[in-house]
């Protein structure tokens, strides 16, 4: 003590048992220190004006612990946050919230590693997935949203548009095997409308039409319009499929 002021080192423990080991000034934790709560929980790290301030350690109650930068109280800059079911966050904070730049790494082998906005994958980034599959794009509130490619563990692609984490819109489906491409318009995850097949050098094989995820037209050549043919007839060589409802479904 100095002048009645808690000064340099020193104990100090409050009436709720938690207690604080370390550097004092002018009556206020400032310097290093270590501050265990009566629940356990703790820090251990830079004071400043009695607030964290700097780099240290948070251990909750819980068993999560929070390594990296503070700022007046709250994470702020470079952290590493260990959740308690095994999964982690490395990258920045924002007073308080994971935001910016970070990466995920899931106790189930899945990582992200991108944009985050308030902890959501949300911004530009990769999601790389433990069975080997990845998605490369755009991502909103931790979900498929915007443009982006994704790929299975055999090579098959899809890129082009997402919405609520299923395709939606504009896109094209590659099979690694024999290289075509199909292009197209998806609906909430299914394929709708016309789809042109084409071969591993660009070139047009067929068209193809699918309403609500199901084949209902095929034809060879170019001779067909954006309906299908003249009177809602393929013309050309193709197969008409019916699709009333007692068509059986392809699978997706």
């Amino acid at each position: 003590w100095e002048n009645g002021k808690r000064e340099g080192q020193g104990t100090y423990t409050w009436k709720d048992k938690s207690s604080y080991n370390g550097d004092w000034k002018d009556d206020a934790k400032e310097g290093k220190g270590t501050l265990v709560y009566a629940d356990g929980s703790g820090y251990e790290g830079d004071w400043r004006a009695n607030t964290r301030y700097g780099v240290g350690t948070y251990h909750y109650a819980n068993g999560e612990i929070y390594e990296g930068a503070w700022r007046e109280d709250v994470k702020h800059g470079i952290g590493t946050y260990h959740f308690r079911n095994g999964d982690v966050y490395a990258g920045e904070y924002r007073y308080g919230r994971r935001t910016g730049k970070g990466i995920y790494t899931y106790a189930n082998g899945d990582t992200y590693n991108g944009d985050i906005v308030d902890g959501f994958m949300h911004g530009r980034g990769l999601f790389s997935y433990a069975n080997g599959n990845s998605y490369d794009g755009e991502w909103s509130k931790g979900l498929r949203s915007g443009k982006g490619t994704f790929t299975s563990p055999t090579g098959d692609s899809y890129k082009g548009e997402w919405r609520y984490g299923v395709p939606h819109g504009h896109g094209r489906l590659i099979d690694n095997v024999t290289k075509h491409r199909f292009e197209g318009n998806f609906n909430d995850g299914k394929r709708v409308g016309e789809f042109q097949e084409y071969d591993s050098e660009g070139r047009f094989i067929q068209k193809m039409t699918f309403s609500g995820g199901r084949v209902t037209f095929t034809g060879i050549g170019s001779g067909m319009d954006d309906e299908g043919g003249d009177n809602g007839e393929g013309e050309g060589d193709g197969d008409y499929v019916d699709d009333s409802e007692d068509a059986e479904e392809d699978e997706e």
